[in-house]
This record gives C-alpha cells, sequence and structure tokens, in this order.
C-alpha cells in the first residue's frame, strides 16, 4: 500500500511465536508493518532537491534498491532548470572627472527576485580601443545580492558585471553602462593687457597630451569662441585674443571632446582691460 506522506510503501503481516516447550497456550501472536522504497519512493526524495533548494539526496545502501531507481532518478533530473540569474550594474550617469574613483554596485537575483547570496562577481570593462571584455576586479554578493567595487576611469569605457553559473543557477550577466570621463582643466591664469592688446589665458589639461581646445569669452549673457588652438603634449595651455574695450572680460577654455572623452568647460577667470 502506498502512503503518500511518507512517500514509501508498507504491508502488513502476522507471526506466531510459540515458546520452547511448545506449550499451545503460550504462544504470541504479533502483527507488523514492513516500509520499503522503490523507484517511486526515491523519485519523491529527489523532488525535495528543487522544492527546498538542498543540495541533494542520499540512499540508505546502494546495490539493494529498486532496478528503476536510477532511471527514475536521472528523468527526474533533467526536469531541474537551473535558475535564470538576472543582473544588473549602476554606473554614474553624468560624466565623471579623469582619476576620480567612482562606486559600481551590481545586484544579482534569480527570476524569483531571491538574492544571489555569495556569488563571486566579476567586474569587467571594454574601452573605444579593446576588442573584448577584461576583469577589472572581483567582489562577492551579500545576502541582498549586492556587490560593489571601486573604479577609477581614465577614459571613456563601458562596464558590466558577470556571475559565474552553478549546478543550480545559471550564469548571468548585467547589461552593459557607458561611463563618460571627461578632463581637468584648471590652474588658469590670465593677465591684464590694455586696450589693443592682446589678453592671455593659461591652463593645464590632465591627462597631459596634446587636446583641440577654444577660448570663450562671455559677451552680454552668451559665450562666444574667441579664439582655438591646441593643448601641449604637457597638457598646457595657452591661447590669446585682442580686446577692444575696457573694463572686466570673463573668460573660459573648453576642451573638445573625442573618442576617450568628454567636452569640458573650465572654471571662469576674469581679465581687467585698462
Amino acid at each position: 500500500m502506498w502512503t503518500e506522506s511518507y512517500g514509501e510503501y508498507s504491508f502488513n503481516y502476522t507471526k506466531v511465536y510459540a515458546p520452547a516447550d511448545g506449550a499451545s497456550d503460550k504462544t504470541c501472536v504479533v502483527t507488523r508493518t514492513v516500509w520499503y522504497q522503490d523507484a517511486r519512493s526515491v523519485a519523491a526524495r529527489a523532488a525535495l532537491v528543487a522544492k527546498y533548494r538542498i543540495g541533494g539526496v542520499a540512499l540508505w545502501s546502494l546495490g539493494i534498491e529498486d532496478p528503476l531507481t536510477w532511471p527514475s532518478v536521472r528523468l527526474y533530473a533533467k526536469t531541474i532548470a537551473p535558475d535564470v540569474v538576472l543582473g544588473s550594474i549602476d554606473a554614474p550617469t553624468t560624466p565623471v572627472d579623469f582619476a576620480t574613483p567612482v562606486t559600481l554596485t551590481a545586484t544579482f537575483k534569480v527570476s524569483d527576485s531571491r538574492p544571489v547570496v555569495g556569488a563571486p562577481i566579476s567586474f569587467q570593462m571594454m574601452r573605444n580601443s579593446d576588442t573584448d571584455w577584461r576583469e577589472i576586479a572581483t567582489a562577492t554578493t551579500s545576502v541582498t545580492g549586492i556587490a560593489q567595487i571601486k573604479l577609477v576611469a581614465s577614459q571613456y569605457v563601458q562596464v558590466r558585471a558577470v556571475a559565474p553559473g552553478t549546478w543550480e543557477r545559471l550564469a548571468g550577466t548585467s547589461a552593459a553602462k557607458n561611463i563618460a570621463v571627461q578632463r581637468l582643466v584648471g590652474s588658469l591664469s590670465v593677465n591684464s593687457p590694455r586696450v589693443g592688446a592682446k589678453v592671455v589665458v593659461k591652463g593645464r589639461i590632465l591627462p597631459a597630451e596634446a587636446v583641440d581646445v577654444s577660448l570663450e569669452e562671455c559677451v552680454d549673457g552668451a559665450w562666444v569662441e574667441v579664439a582655438s588652438g591646441a593643448s601641449g603634449y604637457d597638457g598646457v595651455v595657452t591661447l590669446s585674443a585682442s580686446v577692444r574695450q575696457a573694463g572686466f572680460h570673463t573668460y573660459r577654455i573648453s576642451a573638445r571632446s573625442d573618442s576617450h572623452f568628454e567636452t569640458v568647460i573650465s572654471q571662469s577667470i576674469t581679465s581687467i582691460v585698462r
């Protein structure tokens, strides 16, 4: 007889015990119940793996099981699909300054929203000049399925996070996020020329390299380009423009975007023209 709650078969039998002297008036009748497992029983226990997400099942003894046990277990094992892992990565959505640390936060969950805990997450990046992804750091997910690292971005880069697969879950890869980086423009200085002479604005760009730059002047509330050129390979910028009117003149330097960096604009600086 099959008992669903136990996942086992059973049967009853009766045995008569008699004393050694054979006295019939002293016999004892005992009813016993035998429980046993077959392929159906083992399959029912194997089903607990998926239900309670346990590591596996074990049999009491090998070699005396129902011959149909292993085909039954194998058939069930094929029906247990690994969990689909969903990953995401948070990164700055606005341009960040060159050589400034940023936080990357990866979150991994399975399809029913349970967090992936204790998984070694590979953080990867790819620059415009790269042909494939490369690992930059690893971190382990917390009890909430989150892993974080710090990244110092030196130019435009894409980032993503990858969770490895196991027997119980598939590998998961987040969508790639773009991190835009802008150069630093600083060390501004300006002279105080006379009317008819040239105002000279100097600065320095990091990273130090030859970059197309322009000098802009604020005229009636709008910025107007008054000179252009390029920084030196040491990052030094020197731009000049003629001034024809005395008073206060406000300038700024703009470094144009390219395949590695976003456009960046310096702070403004004011010159007194006499």
